[in-house]
């Protein structure tokens, strides 16, 4: 752990395993995100980088998740882009992100 990663994301709401911030973004999200800001840590715990961050990821795997589950990307559920998000561009297909996205639809009823 770096001693700037220690210094910002060493407590709760903002250290998530090896996540950070609000929207648990990890150093490799944020590079599939295209590197906004300064660094990692800057962008996952500022809230507008952060979010700007997931809508280019989910942007970037949301049609490789609409094919895997044959719909169109506009059909895609919340629980479909909860299982991008926690999967990453393969979380469609994961087995063990069928329950994230199960729970996520039930609430979103």
């Amino acid at each position: 752990m770096t001693p700037e990663f220690a210094f910002k994301c060493d407590k709760p709401p903002y250290l998530q395993a090896n996540s950070c911030g609000r929207y648990g973004i990890t150093h490799s999200y944020w590079q599939e995100c295209g590197r906004k800001a300064a660094s990692w840590l800057h962008c996952a715990l500022d809230y507008h980088c952060a979010a700007d961050c997931v809508r280019i990821y989910m942007r970037k795997h949301a049609a490789r998740c609409a094919v895997w589950l044959r719909k169109e990307v506009h059909q895609l559920t919340c629980g479909d882009y909860a299982r991008i998000h926690s999967g990453g561009k393969d979380g469609c297909i994961m087995l063990s992100k069928v329950a994230d996205k199960q729970f996520i639809d039930k609430c979103m009823e």
